[in-house]
């Protein structure tokens, strides 16, 4: 005696189909969120920093646009290269161009921390966990 079970997947299968192109969106989505939000919370000197911060995905790159605004805020400022920020498939990096980035974020001997790219991932971590959470339901 066998019993056989048959199971009709085509809904699911469409959901699965459809999941990597709208977790993709909602990650373009939130880095773009938190890329407002870092060059708010950025400090101001001469402008370089906060023009510097980009959202680089598989599909764009404000790299070139970042760069330009930032040595229009001040021509002696050095960057980063492009090629620093790899993007993973599927993501997406959120970045400042500018050398001294990682100096206002972390701090130095001499610097007390300015963090603002992690303030601002952290401003926006609630809703890209909701977002894809109800992507799963």
């Amino acid at each position: 005696m066998s019993i056989e079970y048959k199971l009709d997947t085509k809904e699911l299968d469409g959901i699965l189909k459809n999941m990597p192109a709208k977790r993709s969106k909602i990650i373009r989505k939130t880095a773009f969120k938190i890329e407002e939000r870092a060059k708010k919370l950025a400090p101001v000197a001469l402008g370089a920093l906060m023009n510097s911060i980009f959202t680089k995905t598989e599909k764009s790159s404000g790299y070139g646009d970042a760069v330009t605004g930032a040595r229009e805020s001040n021509p002696d400022v050095n960057f980063i290269p492009e090629s620093e920020f790899p993007v993973p498939e599927g993501g997406a990096i959120i970045g400042a161009a500018v050398e001294y980035a990682v100096f206002v974020e972390l701090g130095t001997s001499r610097m007390a921390t300015r963090p603002f790219l992690s303030v601002a991932g952290e401003m926006t971590r609630n809703d890209f966990e909701n977002e894809l959470k109800e992507l799963t339901e």
